[in-house]
């Protein structure tokens, strides 16, 4: 019997897959638990059209995630921290690094900023934030003394 995955079945297949199992296992397991649908010409053009606009909402986010870091790219993020003679107390973190870039509109998730933080040096660094898959902005940070 062919039915479509409501959701991920282990050792079946991902949501959205269309699959063949045995016609037991369809009725009494995935059926029966709502796991899947049975597979009809309406259900598989459902499932195609859901594909074809999940395709063009990642074209979207892969456009939008361009801009952004065009946007990032350009801009130098000035951050304060203290310190005593050249030597600072603790570092900058990818959460001050987050912060400071949603004071600018800018709102990147922290965990997303993937390498140069935390920063343990005054002066001019470069952090890398992963914007989404291959593509990744380099976001300069120049971290200053508050005296």
């Amino acid at each position: 019997m062919k039915v479509i995955l409501l959701t991920d079945v282990k050792n079946q297949g991902k949501k959205g897959d269309l699959i063949n199992v045995a016609d037991g296992y369809a009725r009494n397991f995935l059926l029966r638990n709502g796991l899947a649908v049975e597979a009809t010409k309406g259900g598989i053009n459902k499932l195609q059209k859901q594909e074809e606009q999940r395709q063009q909402a990642e074209v979207l986010k892969g456009q939008d995630a361009e801009v952004l870091k065009e946007k990032l790219e350009a801009m130098t993020l000035t951050i304060k921290v203290k310190s005593h003679k050249e030597q600072m107390f603790g570092n900058v973190t990818g959460k001050q690094i987050a912060e400071e870039l949603a004071t600018k509109n800018v709102k990147i998730d922290r965990r997303k900023i993937v390498s140069g933080a935390p920063i343990s040096e005054l002066g001019v660094a470069k952090v890398r934030i992963e914007l989404y898959p291959k593509i990744i902005a380099e976001l300069t940070v120049f971290v200053e003394s508050e005296d």
